[in-house]
Parts: C-alpha cells; sequence; structure tokens
C-alpha cells in the first residue's frame, strides 16, 4: 500500500468481508433479512449490517410472543458486565 486510496480499498475489503462472515452465521430463520442486507446499496458497514438484522430479529420476537423480549446475546453480555463490577 501505498498512498490513502490504496488503505481505503484495503479497509473497505476487509469490512465487506467482515459483513459476510456476520451474515454467514446467521440463523436459517434471519434467511430473508440476510439477502435484504446483500441487496443494500452502497453495501452496508457491519454496524449498519448488525443494525439490521437486529431490528428485525425484535420484530421477530415481537411478532411471535408479543412482548419485546431480550435476546441471550444481550443478556449474557449484561450478565458478564455486571459481574466484573
Amino acid at each position: 500500500m501505498e498512498c490513502n486510496v490504496d488503505i481505503q480499498k484495503y479497509n473497505s475489503i476487509l469490512q465487506e468481508d467482515r459483513v459476510y462472515i456476520f451474515l454467514d452465521g446467521l440463523d436459517d430463520r434471519l434467511d430473508k433479512i440476510r439477502s435484504a442486507v446483500l441487496q443494500l446499496q452502497p453495501f452496508p458497514t457491519m454496524e449498519q449490517a448488525y443494525a439490521h438484522v437486529r431490528r428485525e430479529d425484535i420484530r421477530q420476537a415481537v411478532m411471535i410472543t408479543g412482548t419485546e423480549t431480550t435476546t441471550g446475546a444481550v443478556m449474557v453480555s449484561r450478565g458478564v458486565k455486571m459481574g466484573h463490577h
């Protein structure tokens, strides 16, 4: 890499790879949102992809239970943080 353009291009490739890895690890029940995220233009950042998936996960949870619930991953991270304080 010799200039800022090369660095930006490399970072963009890394960001895109991270989004693909994240989407590949999703449950099958989130297949539709996976497809929707991949069709976004311009290609989303990791944060944008996560936000889309998170919104859909919450929407599905509300539709199933009728109330908003906190996913296990969030509960686990909260528990870990609380345990350290």
